[in-house]
């Protein structure tokens, strides 16, 4: 009987496990190299490191089994002869080999512990093979659901309600008149309707009027995020470049929504709810009221609301409220309804931007304008940042120039919720 050591099947897994080690080396050193120069591994990197040790320990495994059964043919002579494949040469061709040659030292080589360069370690026992012909043969396999799942996205309303108009860029200059009526009027004095008046007798001096105006310039604002990813990533998951791009458009579309509401306190926009006149309600009103009477309000100044913005916390506690406590009726919600939310006759737009506890009412289509420079967001990509070139890195970039002009402040009515139920 020919020796074991001798076997051309221990020869080649031999060879295959050496080179695959072979392979982990320069994997693990890309690993240490990185993570001494940036203070991190490329998330590329870590996942071909994790990949490794579960591929090797699978290897490892069915290499083991292999072995075992290889060993057992030769004690019982059966190796080489005409009665078909071999166990081992069968265990081999379930991972992907055709041929089979020797290699004395592969027994001590899958019988050991590795330790991987950046501390993780594996083992694997040599006792692996069972009595049962097919036990070296079982492949576990894996299924990767192709879906990326992530937080939901919150629904962005801003733009449905006011005008965009896009521009070619630059600053936009805005004419807003703030007086018309009696000339020479005193300061701090209201006109907007004119001096208009019946010329009696005849022959005598009509009425003048005056109009004062004043320019406002507004700058766009740039909101933008980046992502740095490697190369390789995007080349191999089809999916993934995909998967960023949307995440960093709807990051700055987002921001820009909050920005429309609520400003930021240090650049050119400013929120709608930052430049709103305010709102007193009556003692006693409850939310209801307060609302109908900010339209009310809007009205008397020849602005009649198109809608009304609140958070849809507010929104729920409001469609919630009861007639009486120990009634079952709903003052405004009806839960077998499935309209568009309304009250008093208004679209009710809830938007998680707008703080809780704040209502916006008003008539967004005169009060303000959007104005995207570039006309939508942009996405770009380099490798010229910094050092990414040479290290196969690529930044994608997400900005969008916008500009929102406050034409009409007094279009609208911002205020704080008396508490809900009272």
């Amino acid at each position: 009987m020919e020796d074991l050591k001798d076997s051309p099947e221990l020869k080649k897994m031999g060879e295959e496990l050496k080179s695959v080690l072979a392979k982990s080396t320069e994997l693990l050193e890309r690993h240490d190299k990185e993570k001494a120069e940036l203070g991190a591994a490329i998330g590329d990197t870590k996942d071909q490191v994790s990949k490794f040790v579960t591929d090797m320990g699978e290897k490892v495994d069915k290499y083991n089994a292999a072995v075992q059964k290889l060993q057992a043919d030769f004690k019982a002579g059966s190796l080489g002869k005409a009665r078909g494949k071999s166990f081992g040469q069968k265990a081999l061709d379930a991972i992907g080999y055709d041929g089979i040659t020797k290699d004395g030292s592969f027994n001590q080589m899958i019988n050991k512990e590795y330790k991987l360069s950046n501390g993780m370690t594996f083992a694997k026992s040599a006792d692996l093979v069972s009595d049962v012909e097919d036990s070296a043969e079982q492949i576990v396999s894996q299924t990767r659901d192709p879906n990326i799942y992530f937080e939901p996205q919150r629904q962005l309303s801003m733009r449905n309600l006011i005008p965009v108009i896009p521009i070619a860029g630059g600053v936009l200059e805005i004419m807003r008149e703030t007086y018309f009526g009696e000339p020479d009027e005193s300061p701090g004095r209201e006109g907007k309707d004119g001096n208009a008046g019946t010329q009696f007798p005849q022959l005598s001096d009509k009425n003048q009027s005056q109009l004062n105006f004043e320019l406002l310039k507004i700058a766009p604002d740039t909101v933008a995020n980046w992502i740095l990813v490697s190369r390789q990533a995007l080349r191999d998951q089809a999916a993934l470049r995909a998967h960023i791009n949307n995440r960093l458009l709807y990051s700055v579309q987002n921001e820009l929504d909050r920005k429309i509401l609520n400003g930021s306190g240090i650049d050119q926009m400013e929120g709608i709810n930052t430049v709103a006149p305010g709102f007193t309600p009556e003692p006693g009103s409850n939310v209801i009221d307060v609302v109908r009477r900010a339209m009310g309000d809007l009205a008397a100044n020849d602005y009649p609301a198109t809608a009304i913005v609140l958070n849809h916390i507010d929104w729920t506690n409001i469609e919630t409220l009861k007639v009486g406590a120990d009634d079952n009726r709903y003052v405004l919600g009806d839960p077998n309804s499935r309209l568009q939310p309304r009250m008093w006759g208004l679209p009710v737009v809830p938007n998680n931007n707008q703080p809780e506890g704040v209502c916006l009412v008003g008539n967004f289509a005169l009060g303000s304008q959007l104005r995207p420079v570039t006309g939508t967001a942009q996405l770009r990509m380099t490798d010229s940042h910094e050092g990414n070139f040479i290290k196969n890195g690529i930044v994608i970039l997400a900005e969008e120039d916008m500009i929102l002009g406050n034409q009409l402040p007094n279009a609208y009515r911002s205020f704080e919720f008396p508490e809900i139920g009272s």
